[in-house]
């Protein structure tokens, strides 16, 4: 029997892989969960998606930071359909523009602990955004290819975010605003689902997932009112390819 433990750092718990069940637990303190809005039909998007990279070398990544590139499908228009866009990520930020969280609809767009943060703008560091204290306990366990979430916290009732992310990804783009340059993914949103907490209790079949889409795969998962805002938990870390079901 195989058994892999991360251990995640100060008032963070773990994520443990024991056989083929993964297992991921939050601790007292929530990592920030940054979230960037991105296109390879962007030509302002390449430097973002290179500062996103960067927390691959950030010894905080998961115990403290949490990093997640949407990308989405309004630039498809110029000419150059990004692979990894989808409507629903769209209509994500679209989301947060109607719930007063960012101003307007733009990328590189950048949202902190689901706030728009535009520090990235200015050079100025992430930790500027204070790390929180978690809002209720979080476990996540993974086995035969079924999601299984429990989260007890405050309030009646509540939503588990879920992204299965891809790094080390390579893209050729042939035409639009980014014509022959050859971009670099990482914390890419492959897959992502919401789910109601019913009784503490969530559960997804997790789709399939190309093997040969991305190097490394990542799961990020946090919990968020029904009528969104700020997490009130977040976990992610590396996710072995034992627990995905790959084509």
């Amino acid at each position: 029997m195989r058994c892999f433990v991360w251990v995640l750092g100060m008032g963070m718990a773990g994520s443990l892989l024991l056989g083929d069940v993964f297992r991921l637990e939050s601790g007292s303190e929530s990592p920030q969960l940054i979230e960037l809005y991105t296109s390879e039909g962007c030509s302002s998007c390449p430097p973002a998606e290179k500062w996103l990279s960067g927390f691959l070398k950030d010894p905080g990544l998961w115990t403290h930071r949490v990093p997640v590139a949407f990308h989405v499908d309004y630039w498809d228009r110029l000419g150059w359909k990004d692979k990894y866009a989808s409507r629903e990520n769209t209509l994500r930020q679209y989301r947060f523009r109607d719930e007063g969280a960012v101003k307007s609809i733009y990328t590189p767009g950048f949202l902190v602990n689901g706030q728009e943060w535009r520090g990235w703008f200015q050079g100025r560091s992430i930790d500027e955004v204070r790390s929180k204290v978690a809002d209720g306990k979080l476990i996540i366990e993974i086995d035969d290819g079924k999601l299984v979430a429990a989260y007890s916290g405050t309030g009646e009732s509540a939503v588990l975010n879920v992204a299965i992310l891809g790094l080390e990804m390579n893209s050729k783009v042939l035409k639009g605003e980014n014509r022959g340059r050859l971009l670099n993914h990482n914390f890419v949103a492959l897959e992502y689902r919401e789910l109601p907490i019913l009784d503490g209790r969530a559960e997804l079949v997790l789709p399939q997932i190309d093997s040969d889409v991305a190097s490394r795969f990542g799961l990020a998962a946090w919990v968020v009112s029904p009528g969104g805002g700020k997490p009130k938990v977040v976990v992610g870390n590396w996710l072995p390819r034992e627990s995905l079901t790959l084509n």
